[in-house]
Protein backbone atom coordinates (compact mmCIF):
# COMPACT_ATOMS: atom_id res chain seq x y z
CA UNK A 1 0.00 0.00 0.00
CA UNK A 2 2.66 2.43 0.97
CA UNK A 3 4.46 1.90 -2.55
CA UNK A 4 1.53 2.54 -4.39
CA UNK A 5 1.21 5.74 -2.34
CA UNK A 6 4.77 6.81 -2.98
CA UNK A 7 4.40 5.70 -6.47
CA UNK A 8 1.14 8.07 -6.56
CA UNK A 9 3.08 10.85 -5.14
CA UNK A 10 6.05 10.21 -7.18
CA UNK A 11 3.63 10.70 -10.81
CA UNK A 12 1.98 13.67 -9.06
CA UNK A 13 5.01 15.25 -8.11
CA UNK A 14 6.21 15.06 -11.93
CA UNK A 15 3.08 16.35 -12.98
CA UNK A 16 3.33 19.59 -11.52
CA UNK A 17 6.70 19.92 -12.48
CA UNK A 18 5.75 19.60 -16.36
CA UNK A 19 2.18 21.08 -15.89
CA UNK A 20 4.04 24.56 -14.19
CA UNK A 21 2.91 27.08 -16.42
CA UNK A 22 -0.03 25.08 -17.70
CA UNK A 23 -3.52 26.81 -17.38
CA UNK A 24 -6.39 24.01 -16.79
CA UNK A 25 -9.93 24.11 -15.50
CA UNK A 26 -12.29 21.41 -14.58
CA UNK A 27 -15.82 21.45 -15.81
CA UNK A 28 -18.50 18.94 -14.31
CA UNK A 29 -20.40 17.76 -16.92
CA UNK A 30 -22.66 16.04 -14.63
CA UNK A 31 -24.24 19.93 -14.09
CA UNK A 32 -25.20 20.54 -17.73
CA UNK A 33 -28.31 18.47 -17.06
CA UNK A 34 -29.50 19.32 -14.08
CA UNK A 35 -32.70 21.16 -13.92
CA UNK A 36 -31.69 24.13 -12.17
CA UNK A 37 -28.26 25.51 -13.07
CA UNK A 38 -27.97 23.14 -15.87
CA UNK A 39 -27.62 23.81 -19.66
CA UNK A 40 -31.49 25.02 -20.48
CA UNK A 41 -31.33 23.73 -24.37
CA UNK A 42 -29.99 20.38 -23.04
CA UNK A 43 -32.77 20.38 -20.10
CA UNK A 44 -35.15 21.08 -22.87
CA UNK A 45 -34.60 18.03 -24.66
CA UNK A 46 -35.08 15.89 -21.72
CA UNK A 47 -38.17 17.44 -20.77
CA UNK A 48 -39.30 16.89 -24.25
CA UNK A 49 -38.47 13.38 -24.23
CA UNK A 50 -40.00 12.97 -21.18
CA UNK A 51 -43.49 14.32 -22.23
CA UNK A 52 -42.87 12.49 -25.66
CA UNK A 53 -42.25 8.87 -23.57
CA UNK A 54 -44.47 9.37 -20.48
CA UNK A 55 -47.47 7.27 -22.39
CA UNK A 56 -44.85 4.45 -22.95
CA UNK A 57 -43.92 4.70 -19.02
CA UNK A 58 -47.30 4.50 -18.05
CA UNK A 59 -48.34 1.49 -19.85
CA UNK A 60 -45.07 0.10 -18.58
CA UNK A 61 -45.87 1.34 -14.78
CA UNK A 62 -49.39 -0.05 -15.47
CA UNK A 63 -48.34 -3.37 -16.65
CA UNK A 64 -46.09 -4.22 -13.75
CA UNK A 65 -48.55 -3.04 -11.58
CA UNK A 66 -50.78 -6.07 -13.19
CA UNK A 67 -47.85 -8.21 -12.81
CA UNK A 68 -47.75 -7.45 -9.07
CA UNK A 69 -51.12 -8.48 -8.87
CA UNK A 70 -51.36 -11.64 -10.52
CA UNK A 71 -48.11 -12.31 -8.23
CA UNK A 72 -50.23 -11.50 -5.35
CA UNK A 73 -53.19 -13.43 -6.28
CA UNK A 74 -50.58 -16.56 -7.15
CA UNK A 75 -48.85 -16.18 -3.66
CA UNK A 76 -52.75 -15.96 -2.05
CA UNK A 77 -53.66 -19.28 -4.20
CA UNK A 78 -50.51 -20.84 -3.21
CA UNK A 79 -51.23 -20.15 0.43
CA UNK A 80 -54.80 -21.80 0.06
CA UNK A 81 -53.39 -24.94 -2.02
CA UNK A 82 -51.16 -25.80 1.13
CA UNK A 83 -54.11 -25.79 3.08
CA UNK A 84 -55.63 -29.18 1.16
CA UNK A 85 -59.03 -27.61 0.95
CA UNK A 86 -61.96 -29.89 -0.62
CA UNK A 87 -62.20 -28.20 -3.57
CA UNK A 88 -58.06 -28.30 -4.32
CA UNK A 89 -58.62 -29.32 -7.64
CA UNK A 90 -60.43 -25.85 -9.15
CA UNK A 91 -57.61 -23.58 -6.78
CA UNK A 92 -54.75 -25.43 -8.71
CA UNK A 93 -56.45 -24.97 -11.80
CA UNK A 94 -57.43 -21.18 -11.05
CA UNK A 95 -53.61 -21.39 -9.70
CA UNK A 96 -51.98 -23.17 -12.76
CA UNK A 97 -54.92 -20.48 -14.97
CA UNK A 98 -52.78 -17.37 -13.20
CA UNK A 99 -49.28 -18.87 -13.65
CA UNK A 100 -49.76 -19.22 -16.98
CA UNK A 101 -51.25 -15.09 -17.37
CA UNK A 102 -48.14 -14.17 -14.98
CA UNK A 103 -45.86 -15.61 -17.30
CA UNK A 104 -47.50 -14.21 -20.14
CA UNK A 105 -47.72 -10.57 -18.63
CA UNK A 106 -44.31 -10.61 -17.63
CA UNK A 107 -42.60 -11.88 -21.04
CA UNK A 108 -44.78 -9.23 -22.09
CA UNK A 109 -43.25 -6.74 -19.88
CA UNK A 110 -40.10 -7.16 -20.72
CA UNK A 111 -40.02 -6.83 -24.48
CA UNK A 112 -42.56 -3.36 -23.65
CA UNK A 113 -39.23 -2.04 -21.47
CA UNK A 114 -36.83 -3.50 -24.04
CA UNK A 115 -38.82 -1.78 -26.96
CA UNK A 116 -39.13 1.34 -25.19
CA UNK A 117 -35.50 1.43 -23.59
CA UNK A 118 -34.49 0.92 -27.53
CA UNK A 119 -37.13 3.63 -28.66
CA UNK A 120 -36.17 6.19 -26.26
CA UNK A 121 -32.32 5.90 -26.87
CA UNK A 122 -32.74 6.44 -30.45
CA UNK A 123 -34.89 9.60 -29.54
CA UNK A 124 -32.55 10.28 -26.98
CA UNK A 125 -29.47 10.25 -29.71
CA UNK A 126 -31.48 12.42 -32.04
CA UNK A 127 -32.39 15.26 -29.63
CA UNK A 128 -29.33 15.44 -27.55
CA UNK A 129 -26.02 14.82 -29.90
CA UNK A 130 -26.54 18.26 -31.93
CA UNK A 131 -26.40 19.71 -28.42
CA UNK A 132 -23.78 17.97 -27.19
CA UNK A 133 -21.64 18.56 -30.54
CA UNK A 134 -22.65 22.21 -29.61
CA UNK A 135 -21.50 22.05 -25.98
CA UNK A 136 -18.28 20.07 -27.03
CA UNK A 137 -17.73 23.02 -29.80
CA UNK A 138 -18.10 25.91 -27.04
CA UNK A 139 -15.84 24.22 -24.68
CA UNK A 140 -13.16 24.38 -26.95
CA UNK A 141 -14.41 28.02 -27.73
CA UNK A 142 -14.23 29.01 -23.86
CA UNK A 143 -10.88 27.12 -22.91
CA UNK A 144 -9.08 29.03 -26.46
CA UNK A 145 -11.07 32.88 -25.17
CA UNK A 146 -9.72 32.78 -21.90
CA UNK A 147 -6.42 30.88 -22.39
CA UNK A 148 -7.16 27.12 -20.70
CA UNK A 149 -4.19 24.78 -21.96
CA UNK A 150 -6.18 22.10 -20.50
CA UNK A 151 -10.15 21.25 -19.65
CA UNK A 152 -10.73 17.79 -17.91
CA UNK A 153 -14.11 16.66 -17.05
CA UNK A 154 -14.79 16.47 -13.60
CA UNK A 155 -16.79 13.66 -13.30
CA UNK A 156 -14.24 11.44 -14.53
CA UNK A 157 -11.35 12.35 -12.93
CA UNK A 158 -11.55 8.78 -9.77
CA UNK A 159 -8.26 9.64 -9.22
CA UNK A 160 -7.85 13.35 -8.58
CA UNK A 161 -7.63 13.48 -4.88
CA UNK A 162 -7.95 17.73 -4.61
CA UNK A 163 -7.68 20.60 -6.70
CA UNK A 164 -8.40 24.15 -6.21
CA UNK A 165 -12.02 24.90 -6.14
CA UNK A 166 -11.23 27.73 -8.70
CA UNK A 167 -9.93 25.01 -11.19
CA UNK A 168 -13.81 24.44 -11.32
CA UNK A 169 -15.59 26.61 -13.90
CA UNK A 170 -18.38 24.53 -14.74
CA UNK A 171 -21.50 27.52 -13.69
CA UNK A 172 -19.46 29.97 -15.85
CA UNK A 173 -19.40 27.78 -18.18
CA UNK A 174 -22.81 26.92 -17.96
CA UNK A 175 -23.84 30.71 -17.71
CA UNK A 176 -21.68 31.47 -21.09
CA UNK A 177 -23.12 28.78 -23.10
CA UNK A 178 -26.70 29.63 -21.61
CA UNK A 179 -26.51 33.31 -22.76
CA UNK A 180 -24.93 32.95 -26.27
CA UNK A 181 -27.15 29.70 -27.58
CA UNK A 182 -30.82 31.26 -25.63
CA UNK A 183 -33.59 30.66 -27.92
CA UNK A 184 -31.59 28.91 -30.98
CA UNK A 185 -33.51 26.28 -31.92
CA UNK A 186 -32.24 22.80 -31.73
CA UNK A 187 -31.05 21.84 -35.38
CA UNK A 188 -32.56 18.50 -36.52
Amino acid sequence: MKSICLAAALVLTSLSVHAQGTKIAIINSNQFSAETGGITKLVNAYKALDIEFKSTADDLQATNQKLIAVTNEINDLHKKISANPPNVKDLQAQYDQKVDEGNYLEISFKRKQEDAKAKYEKAEKIKTDPIIKEISDAIDAYAKARGYDMVLDGTKLDALMAYNPAMDVTDAFIKDFNAKSAGVPIKP
